[in-house]
């Protein structure tokens, strides 16, 4: 069977809040009332969307042309594709399923995610895997895949999870992270890791590290091996060959239960 499919009707611009709308929400017979948002005001999905009703489980949506806001936002199973570009908060509060962005994303993607995969074809704006406004842990599980570059403040307040990036990465790169694994091959810019109480930044380029980061020398770490190979079957080249990494332990200044890798020279 087909996916389900939500196409955009012509004429339509601005910005669109599609919260709420997921695999499993329009299988009901009055799926086309379901109340979304454009620029503030609530409407229905039958003003915006024509809709064509297929598997349960997958959902297509069809929306050049809108900013389409907190796409996949709570969602828990099936699979979600967006054929072109996302607005903030994708993936918001994800729970499980796939969520898939056939474009960029823009600023927040994956905050307070705890299960399930986001794939995001293109770049992610900031705050990506981080904590809400007002919120003290970021993204507590699940995987994010980002094929392009990110944003500043990736994995900020992060608290569990692996993110993917096989492009660079802004500032402050794992700033205050809790714990969790953060993978990016083209490195970051300056204030890595600041704060950083627990996890791993595993970066393909060697970073410029404050102070309060001591380095560890080289080590043969096998478990680097395991992550590129489970990496790989989702976004191939966001984790460096090899075993031999160089550590860097921190933020000293927080306890120093934090790490950061790269490649071994030699």
């Amino acid at each position: 069977m087909t996916a389900t499919t939500l196409t955009l009707r012509a004429g339509i611009a601005g910005t669109v809040d599609l919260g709420g709308v997921l695999p499993e929400t329009l299988v009901r017979a009055d799926a086309g009332r379901l109340v979304v948002g454009l620029d503030g005001r609530p409407v229905e999905l039958a003003e915006l969307f024509t809709l064509r009703p297929g598997d349960a489980d997958s959902l297509v949506v069809e929306a050049e042309g809108v900013r389409l806001d907190n796409v996949g936002r709570a969602m828990t199973a099936g699979r979600l594709r967006l054929e072109g570009h996302a607005g903030d908060y994708a993936g918001e509060a994800m729970r499980g399923g796939e969520l898939l962005i056939a474009g960029d994303a823009g600023d927040f993607a994956a905050c307070a995610m705890r299960a399930g995969l986001l794939r995001i074809d293109g770049r992610a704006g900031d705050w990506l895997a981080a904590a809400r406004t007002g919120e003290r842990a970021g993204m507590a599980g699940g995987v994010v895949a980002v094929a392009g570059g990110v944003g500043d403040r990736l994995g900020d307040r992060m608290r569990r999870g692996l993110v993917l990036v096989r492009g660079r990465a802004g500032r402050a790169c794992g700033a205050r992270m809790l714990a969790g694994t953060l993978a990016v091959a083209g490195g970051c810019d300056d204030l890595a890791g600041f704060g950083l109480r627990r996890g791993s930044l595993v970066l393909g380029v060697a970073p410029e590290l404050g102070a309060t980061f001591n380095e560890a020398g080289v080590a043969d770490l096998p478990w680097l091996g395991l992550l590129r190979r489970y990496a790989d079957a989702i976004l191939p080249g966001a984790v460096f060959a090899g075993t031999r990494a160089r550590r860097w332990q921190g933020d000293l200044a927080q306890g120093g239960k934090g790490e950061v890798l790269v490649p071994a020279c030699g």
